[in-house]
């Protein structure tokens, strides 16, 4: 996601809001994972799809990892090395080559990948067809959101991830009182998670890797507004509700601590603040990086149509200049939502990444990749998003 970041010349403009430019959104709801939209607080994170009835939130945690330390150097190496360079002075190609790969290249022994959280599903009890859908992400707040009317009612839900809560928010709301009916659950890949309902939460737990990665707890609760909440058989069920505001924390034991009390810890603490006091929190911390630059080539109407027809239209050939700063934008909207200071640098997809087995492992790529993530970093005046690949490397 990250590397295809454009690089492209700094316009500072102090004096020009450019809010409604920073804008992203879509008539339908995403119809694969590359459609959903991200959000994270440089550590935890999320892909959001917007299907309206059967809503899901593929989430990630930047530490969940499988593997073990060990070392790849093969001990042939040095002793072959000499032979190598003879076969290749002799233009043996073929078998310099197979020389090398069989004594040069590293042995992995053991399968070492970054790996999905895994997924909250939310169920909504709507029978009918909705209209006037919206899917959008503010690159000025990083606040997700997705909107509709069902059956004359309308319902909304925000969705951000919060740096000083180090929590997920999610916030559902219906325009009539006590419209709002739906189930929550989490889920893992591979059928080897442990989920329980603890009191008013919903619990998963796994030592990833069948034992040989971190060991990861995420937690998420309810604050509803009305209603009924219950739990019945590892789901979350909130009936006639108005408001419901979603809290989901997660932690590793990847740093030598405890996940289960830091995420117990970093629940209470986000549950006992009101929502609006966590969304202000966010906007806040976020603010402080993104809004040190503004970019502006222009203004068009074609800004206020869904991303993928502009997207569309300029393959087509039609100007959309104001495109440019967005990609731009998103851009740092990315870096700063998948690496922030004390952190674990991002990896190949940022901190998005979905399944156990993610194409390349979504490792670290020392011979381009990590490189083009933080291209952007110094450049945009986003330097603090810097220092944990700087950090990372003097380990």
């Amino acid at each position: 996601m990250l590397r295809f970041f454009l690089v492209v010349i700094i316009i500072v403009a102090p004096f020009f809001s450019v809010a409604q430019e920073n804008h992203l959104w879509f008539s339908q709801p995403a119809a694969n994972w590359n459609e959903a939209l991200p959000i994270g607080n440089g550590r935890l994170g999320a892909m959001v799809f917007g299907n309206v009835a059967n809503e899901r939130l593929q989430l990630n945690e930047e530490s969940v990892w499988i593997g073990k330390s060990e070392d790849f150097v093969n001990p042939e190496a040095l002793n072959s090395l000499p032979i190598i360079r003879k076969l290749l002075f002799e233009g043996k190609y073929a078998a310099a080559q197979a020389l090398a790969q069989q004594t040069m290249m590293g042995n992995k022994k053991t399968p070492s990948s970054y790996q999905t959280l895994g997924d909250l599903f939310l169920d909504f009890d709507h029978t009918n067809e909705a209209t006037n859908y919206k899917r959008a992400l503010d690159l000025e707040t990083a606040v997700a959101s997705v909107s509709y009317d069902v059956d004359g009612i309308s319902y909304s839900r925000e969705y951000f991830s919060s740096a000083p809560a180090q929590s997920m928010v999610v916030r559902l709301s219906a325009s009539q009182t006590s419209s709002l009916s739906f189930s929550l659950r989490l889920s893992r890949l591979g059928n080897k998670a442990e989920l329980c309902p603890e009191g008013d939460e919903l619990v998963m737990r796994e030592h990833t890797g069948g034992g040989i990665g971190v060991k990861l707890v995420a937690r998420i609760k309810v604050v509803n507004e009305g209603g009924i909440v219950s739990i019945e058989d590892g789901t979350l069920k909130v009936e006639g509700a108005t408001t419901a505001t979603l809290i989901l924390t997660a932690a590793t034991d990847y740093w030598g601590s405890d996940p289960e009390k830091i995420s117990d810890e970093q629940l209470t603490i986000a549950s006992d603040q009101s929502y609006v006091e966590l969304k202000q929190a966010h906007i806040a911390d976020y603010q402080n990086y993104f809004k040190r630059v503004d970019f502006v080539l222009g203004k068009n109407q074609v800004s206020a149509k869904p991303v993928d027809q502009r997207l569309e239209a300029v393959r087509n050939g039609e100007d959309d200049q104001a495109l440019i700063p967005l990609y731009y934008q998103f851009g740092r909207y990315l870096l700063i939502s998948s690496s922030r200071p004390g952190g674990l640098p991002a990896n190949l997809q940022g901190i998005w990444a979905d399944g156990l087995n993610p194409p390349w492992d979504a490792d670290y790529h020392i011979n381009i990749n990590i490189q083009m993530n933080y291209w952007p970093a110094e450049v945009t005046n986003l330097s603090e998003m810097h220092t944990p690949f700087i950090e990372f490397l003097n380990a």
